[in-house]
């Protein structure tokens, strides 16, 4: 039964984590954004290595949370550069 109950608890994710994307243009104009890790990841503390299946456990709520802030920072990262590109281009015509 404790088993079953510790495979069922709650994995804190107390470490804060962003991930950061810069560009610098030949002109020297800087495009970066920064992206938070919603809600964090867990600390080593809060990992659970108690066996693997609670190691796995503990990856993939880490894996879960950066994967989608690393897919948001991309998107970001790209619509602000093709947004600044834009302008570049505007105005040398």
């Amino acid at each position: 039964m404790s088993k079953e109950k510790d495979c069922n608890k709650e994995i804190k994710r107390s470490a804060k984590m962003e991930f950061i994307a810069r560009f610098t243009l030949e002109d020297g104009t800087v495009v970066e954004r920064k992206v938070p890790v919603d809600g964090g990841v867990p600390d080593r503390g809060e990992m659970d290595f108690s066996s693997v299946e609670g190691l796995l456990r503990s990856f993939d709520v880490y894996e879960q949370a950066t994967l989608a802030a690393s897919n948001r920072l991309r998107n970001e990262i790209a619509d602000e550069y093709m947004t600044e590109l834009s302008k570049k281009k505007d105005k040398t015509e």
